[in-house]
């Protein structure tokens, strides 16, 4: 079934909910206070944060730096391609799920304490999540499936559950 007329109106709406959920949900807050952050993480000459090795276990406060550095660099790269014009919002979307993904391998390259692991890796799986719920929504929308459209529509974008994770480990620039 194809979408059309105030169906494709509603799938619209959800591309710009979407968008705004991944950019926006993680620009960071000054509500939430960090626990301990103490100093900027070492940057590699690719740009992109050091990690540790498995065997090396971050401080708490080592790892809301590193944490906090990815989250940045990676909002600062959304908020510039959520600014871009020109684009269809199926293709917007496409460009922030892209820059979102591109991060994904650094979060995962972090080795928290374990006291910290628990909140990490539920951070990380609803980070995970919130991937694929965008990743749908973009399906639907390219493959104009009103049903699939009016189903995520339903669901509730794992968007709270990353938010709620971050805010427990003191992440202020993964909010």
């Amino acid at each position: 079934m194809r979408i059309s007329g105030d169906s494709m109106s509603r799938v619209g709406q959800l591309l710009t909910a979407t968008t705004a959920t991944v950019a926006l949900a993680g620009c960071g807050s000054a509500s939430a206070p960090p626990r301990t952050a103490t100093s900027a993480p070492p940057a590699t000459h690719s740009g992109t944060v050091a990690t540790t090795a498995p065997s090396e276990r971050m401080s708490h406060g080592e790892l809301i730096t590193r944490l906090n550095a990815i989250c940045a660099a990676g909002n600062g790269r959304i908020i510039a391609a959520v600014r871009q014009r020109g684009r269809s919002e199926v293709a917007h979307l496409e460009a922030v799920l892209s820059i979102a993904r591109g991060f994904e391998p650094q979060l995962a390259a972090l080795h928290p304490s374990a006291q910290d692991r628990p909140a990490f890796e539920r951070y990380l799986q609803a980070f995970r999540r919130q991937l694929g719920f965008e990743a749908r929504v973009i399906g639907a929308a390219r493959s104009g499936d009103q049903g699939a459209a009016q189903t995520l529509a339903r669901e509730v974008n794992p968007a709270q559950a990353r938010v709620t994770a971050a805010k427990d480990l003191g992440a202020v620039k993964c909010i």
